[in-house]
């Protein structure tokens, strides 16, 4: 694969200083927009910290629902969610999907293994926001406003800065595929141990 495809697959840049992965095109959003591909990178091959049997396994299972399950991962709604996400004493990752989207599965399966690493320092949660694959305009504009989401799937990462709870990252648009795990997990990975 050539670098520029390499990078339009999995384009990582950094939006008004947050981590925004979308691997697809992408309009510049904030303040500025750079990407963290450097030189060579198209070469290293990460691999993922799952087995391709396991990933295919996962991906599997009828939702995401499920999926999270095998993580542990706590839902939260509109009810709970300020209480969750605002009240918590850690960062905090919060998963928007849609419950039987591929795309959906992937991410959800990023997010359980973020958890996994990062549960010590981060509370993980996911909220569904439809039940099948596809959302409506008018709902989507809606969870945008209110929680700044970028497309359904999305990963949503918030700092907690000792006096508030604020939304700094988001993760979306990822491919569902093992290779695109293991590309870009550690990318995920490096920037949350480097800026939280």
């Amino acid at each position: 694969m050539g670098r520029r495809r390499f990078i339009k697959n999995t384009l990582a840049v950094i939006v008004g200083g947050g981590l925004l992965l979308a691997p697809s095109s992408v309009q510049a959003v904030g303040k500025g927009l750079e990407t963290i591909a450097g030189e060579g990178e198209s070469s290293r091959k990460e691999e993922a910290p799952i087995s391709e049997s396991e990933f295919n396994r996962l991906m599997n299972y009828d939702t995401v629902d499920d999926v999270l399950a095998e993580y542990n991962i706590e839902p939260v709604d509109d009810n709970s969610y300020d209480e969750k996400v605002f009240g918590s004493d850690k960062h905090v990752m919060v998963l928007f999907y849609g419950n039987k989207s591929d795309e959906s599965k992937s991410l959800a399966i990023l997010t359980g293994l973020l958890s996994q690493k990062f549960g010590e320092h981060f509370d993980v949660y996911a909220y569904k926001a439809v039940e099948g694959e596809t959302i409506y305009r008018s709902q989507f504009e809606k969870l945008k406003a209110k929680h700044g989401t970028k497309d359904i799937p999305t990963l949503n990462i918030y700092r907690n800065t000792g006096d508030k709870i604020q939304h700094e990252d988001n993760v979306f648009k990822i491919e569902s595929s093992h290779a695109s795990l293991g590309r870009l997990l550690p990318r995920i990975e490096r920037h949350l141990e480097k800026n939280y």
